[in-house]
């Protein structure tokens, strides 16, 4: 088997992974580690061209799953979590000449110009873009779910072969949106496609034929280029039918946690501030309408057409969840409209009426640095240098 065509051989260096988790990326033993992972992969190579004998035919792909930023951590969405290096050398790995004159060549920016490798492209890919780049170098077929494009510039090949993968790929691409496209038809009751595929010109079936034609006139790096712009189509319509139902189900989960954080401060008022009305005996009943039964029978109804479209639709699970919790809460707040009112009136009656409205703002106003906080981390240092000021006035 280890003599076989088309054998991938994976390795997962681990190491750095926790040594960087563990350490941070600046302790000297995150960095050993770097050393000894180089080491290791210059042994790894040399053992593997010494066995098959420096016969040229290996391909060698290093890159890494994620970043890491100071505290040892990812996720954030930072560029330091989200770039990773890309090496890629061996058989057919095309050679990055240095440009002349000691000029910068093309990709290099303030983060890479420390460097020293300004005289050399910086090829930038998309981290999907790995998997058709990986299956051009041993000539299997790109993965099936693949969303990535095969980076050209990569690739040591003639310019046939380099057009006609490019258009495997867009043909490929192409067949997951159109899986996409008809599935979301199937279901949606008002089923709206992604427009640019559907235009007059420049549809599918046009760029396709033009790539054909592009291909046997020779005219490889304009083939390439269509395939290129094809793809690029193709992955925007597919973001199109995943955020399809971004818009409801956004509207729903924000009325959900709107009905909840009222639905909260409702039981506190009648609960906590507001006394029970002679006229009631608990404060259970208290501060409700009087058609307490139609509210609930017309949030039961409203639950039941958002299911029953969710059905229709093939939805998930979660999607009756998600609405039933607004229903619910929103059907309580309307049978306790004269909570409301007496809320309304009692603040009306406060001799200072500001008072109420800062506590909640300055609430909003931490809720909001606390979330802030996720992405910068010097809102904490702010706020800690703030009670620190005002601790001995305190």
């Amino acid at each position: 088997m280890m003599h076989e065509d088309q054998v991938v051989f994976f390795f997962h260096l681990l190491g750095i992974d926790s040594n960087g988790h563990g350490f941070k990326p600046y302790s000297e033993e995150y960095l050993g580690n770097i050393r000894y992972v180089d080491r290791g992969v210059q042994h790894l190579v040399e053992q593997f061209e010494s066995y098959y004998g420096n016969d040229g035919k290996t391909s060698y792909v290093f890159t890494s799953d994620h970043g890491m930023n100071d505290r040892g951590a990812h996720g954030d969405g930072h560029p330091d979590n989200t770039r990773t290096p890309l090496i890629v050398w061996g058989a057919g790995v095309a050679k990055t000449a240095p440009v002349p004159g000691g000029q910068t060549a093309a990709g290099h920016d303030a983060f890479s110009n420390s460097w020293n490798l300004g005289q050399y492209e910086r090829k930038d890919v998309n981290q999907a873009d790995i998997a058709p780049l990986m299956a051009s170098l041993i000539g299997i077929n790109f993965p099936l779910n693949s969303v990535g494009t095969l980076p050209i510039k990569y690739l040591n090949a003639s310019g046939e072969f380099c057009a006609r993968a490019a258009q495997t790929n867009a043909l490929q691409v192409l067949e997951q949106y159109q899986v996409k496209h008809d599935q979301k038809q199937q279901t949606e009751l008002f089923f709206k496609p992604y427009a640019p595929m559907h235009q007059a010109t420049d549809r599918p079936e046009q760029i396709l034929a033009r790539i054909r034609q592009l291909i046997d006139m020779r005219r490889y790096e304009q083939a390439e280029h269509e395939c290129s712009q094809l793809i690029k189509m193709c992955l925007e319509g597919l973001r199109y039918f995943q955020r399809y139902d971004w818009l409801l189900l956004r509207s729903i989960v924000s009325m959900g946690y709107l009905g909840w954080i009222l639905y909260s401060l409702l039981f506190i008022f009648k609960s906590y501030v507001l006394p029970v009305p002679a006229n009631h005996g608990s404060r259970s009943n208290a501060y409700r309408i009087d058609d307490s039964g139609l509210v609930a029978v017309v949030g039961f109804l409203v639950f039941a057409t958002f299911s029953l479209i969710f059905y229709k639709q093939h939805s998930p699970g979660m999607y009756y969840a998600y609405v039933a919790f607004p229903t619910y809460f929103w059907a309580d707040i309307v049978q306790q409209l004269p909570l409301i009112q007496q809320i309304c009136s009692s603040y009306l009656r406060m001799a200072v009426r500001w008072r109420p409205i800062a506590f909640a703002a300055m609430y909003v106003l931490i809720l909001e640095a606390l979330v802030y906080a996720y992405f910068d981390r010097r809102v904490y240092s702010v706020a800690f240098g703030l009670l620190a000021a005002a601790w001995p006035l305190s």
